[in-house]
């Protein structure tokens, strides 16, 4: 516990509390001498845990927010809405930040990067569309409902938390406890490798 705020390193370092660019499970403040910030960092798939060397990170908005302006966001910053194009890749980001208690709004969990275009659904990516983890009974929102978040299984509040996906409107918000609730989170994925030297430059760049 090198910041001694009593909570052992390694599991902040995996859930992306404190930056851990190099993956060594040593926070890299700790490395450089620096006060330890909690916050919300990149976390890395890394391929000798037989990953895909990608970068993702829970990003926070503070209050609901359109798919689309998700989908920006992360383009801004190099990125993109994550695709989860395996069983082992949805595992790995559902288990390591959809999992998080401020991953959630209400029932509502981050956008991730799922479009529904051309009668099919897509990654913005423009990986593969090769595995789904729709909660039961999802997609049911046909031509209206065209992109994907996380959902709870519970009407409302924080129950039912499972590692499922839901079709939903863009800049959808639903009437819970007198309020409006939407999706207020995203998950970006960082995947270039603009030098072909096999490691995803973000990293690197860190």
């Amino acid at each position: 516990d090198c910041n001694n705020d009593g909570i052992v390193d390694y599991g902040q370092c995996q859930d992306g509390m404190l930056a851990d660019y190099n993956s060594n499970n040593i926070p890299d403040c700790c490395e450089r001498g620096e006060a330890c910030v909690i916050g919300s960092y990149p976390v890395q798939w890394p391929t000798s845990d037989g990953g895909n060397g990608h970068w993702y990170m829970l990003q926070r908005n503070g209050s609901y927010l359109c798919w689309s302006t998700a989908t920006a966001f992360a383009r801004a910053v190099g990125g993109y809405l994550a695709s989860e194009t395996t069983e082992a890749e949805h595992s790995f980001v559902s288990g390591r930040l959809v999992a998080r208690d401020d991953a959630w709004s209400g029932r509502w969990g981050p956008w991730i990067g799922g479009l529904y275009a051309g009668g099919r659904w897509t990654w913005t990516s423009g990986e593969p569309w090769n595995f789904t983890a729709w909660q039961p009974g999802e997609p049911n929102g046909g031509k209206s409902e065209t992109v994907v978040s996380y959902i709870a299984q519970g009407e409302s509040g924080n129950c039912g938390r499972t590692a499922t996906w839901n079709d939903w409107v863009n800049c959808g918000t639903i009437q819970e406890s007198g309020c409006d609730v939407g999706v207020w989170n995203y998950i970006i994925e960082w995947s270039a490798d603009c030098n072909n030297d096999g490691i995803v430059d973000y990293g690197q760049i860190r």
